[in-house]
């Protein structure tokens, strides 16, 4: 029976941690980043994993977008056991399903800002339509600066870009990780709110990670990260 209720759990959940163990280093100098991690997000939810620097957030986001491996357990994707030992399937599963907001944004300087934009596109091999990426660039608010080197652009500007390169493929899941880190209060906000109604609109799951309890509170749900566990809700 146990079996039989985390099989429709994972089914019903965009994505389904259960029993997550990370760490780093060997023997007397081992770190243990994630203990025990047990998690649920459903489809088109957006949450918030709340904690201070060195919680674990990022480990933990960077699991579930399978840019690193853990020692123990299991993270299920839209019902689907991610391998994520297998790098080769890892990739593909990131260019199909999941969009990354990086906190270093994490963009390429020889590429100008349209260029940077479609690079999920182009490595997933396929083409946007005209009219249809002008109108996802316009409501980015990237379309005026879309010919643009990344030099001549404002914090707040790459930070736009980083999120609509994100979102772009449409993915299944968004993983955002201190999106607002490098920007002023006014321009955080700013950047967030965008990120945060587009996946509201398009019925993308969103799963933030972010040391600002006040961006928590815009999030559908909020847990706490705290020594690699996950704790009570943050309030």
């Amino acid at each position: 029976m146990r079996n039989l209720a985390e099989k429709e759990n994972n089914e019903k959940s965009m994505v389904s941690i259960r029993h997550l163990y990370k760490s780093y280093g060997n023997g007397i100098s081992t770190t243990r980043a994630l203990y025990n991690i047990n998690l649920e997000v459903e489809r088109g939810e957006i949450l918030a994993i709340v904690g201070e620097s060195g919680s674990g957030k990022t480990t933990l986001l960077n699991l579930i977008g399978g840019l690193d491996v853990c020692e123990e357990g299991e993270i299920y994707l839209d019902g689907e056991l991610l391998d994520l030992g297998n790098d080769k399937a890892m990739a593909e599963c990131r260019r199909e399903s999941i969009g990354y907001v990086f906190e270093k944004i994490q963009l390429i300087p020889g590429l100008n800002v349209l260029e940077n934009i479609l690079l999920p596109v182009r490595l997933r091999g396929g083409a946007i339509e005209k009219k249809q990426l002008t109108t996802f660039l316009k409501r980015l608010e990237v379309f005026q600066m879309r010919r643009e080197p990344l030099r001549r652009l404002s914090a707040e500007e790459r930070q736009k870009v980083a999120v609509a390169r994100a979102l772009v493929n449409i993915p299944k899941l968004v993983l955002a990780d201190e999106p607002t880190g490098n920007l002023n209060s006014r321009s955080g906000d700013y950047v967030l709110d965008l990120l945060i109604q587009y996946c509201r609109d398009y019925g993308q799951t969103l799963i933030l990670a972010t040391h600002n309890r006040a961006y928590a509170r815009l999030a559908d749900r909020c847990v706490e990260i705290k020594d690699g566990r996950i704790s009570a809700p943050a309030s």
